[in-house]
């Protein structure tokens, strides 16, 4: 999985997230996380589909926070 593990990497910092959670999240084991991120352990297609939709979610429930926040500021 060519540079899969940079990208996600650059996401989980992105969102501001320890491996500590999305471990939590997710059940994989920090080490292996980290291992995934910094390409010392290959990266299979499930664990990079599960580790990205753990992300993914992040990124859906920040944004419906945001929205939220916004319909009470307007209305």
């Amino acid at each position: 999985m060519a540079n899969y593990n940079i990208e996600l990497k650059n996401k989980r910092k992105e969102l501001g997230l320890t491996l500590s959670e999305v471990s939590e999240m997710t059940g994989i084991a920090i080490p292996n996380i980290s291992m995934y991120e910094n390409g010392i352990k290959n990266l299979t297609e499930s664990r990079y589909l599960l580790l990205d939709a753990a992300l993914d979610k992040i990124i859906l429930l920040k944004i419906s926070k945001l929205k939220n926040l916004s319909k009470k500021k307007y209305v």
